[in-house]
């Protein structure tokens, strides 16, 4: 059995801080070399990707995503495959991905107040 420790992630006062962090320390910082987990028998989805929101945010984002009559994960994803998928081949802008979120958002709101 190897003894690997994992090296504590430190408490960010502000998002830039934290932000400053991942862009060094991150899986995806320069220099780095990251791996694919092949799926395995019946597993359609095998990798995960974790995203670090306030309870505010997560709330507004279960919120949205219940009007839209799905899982909180699945909604970021559709929006995250969208945003992709409209970029082709080339990394997506955040104004890309920033289009495509209140697109979908239009999409939930307009669904709520066809309700009666």
């Amino acid at each position: 059995m190897t003894n690997k420790t994992k090296a504590a992630i430190p408490i960010f006062k502000t998002l830039e801080e934290e932000i400053e962090y991942w862009e060094a320390q991150g899986p995806f910082a320069k220099g780095k070399r990251g791996r694919v987990s092949k799926p395995k028998a019946k597993e359609r989805r095998s990798s995960f990707l974790a995203v670090r929101l306030s309870g505010e945010e997560l709330t507004r984002l279960r919120d949205v995503a219940a009007k839209e009559g799905v899982g909180p994960s699945t909604f970021a994803r559709k929006v995250l495959l969208e945003a992709m998928g409209q970029s082709g081949a080339r990394a997506v802008t955040k104004e890309e991905l920033t289009r495509v979120l209140e697109a979908a958002l239009a999409g939930v709101r307009g669904k709520g107040r066809g309700k009666s």
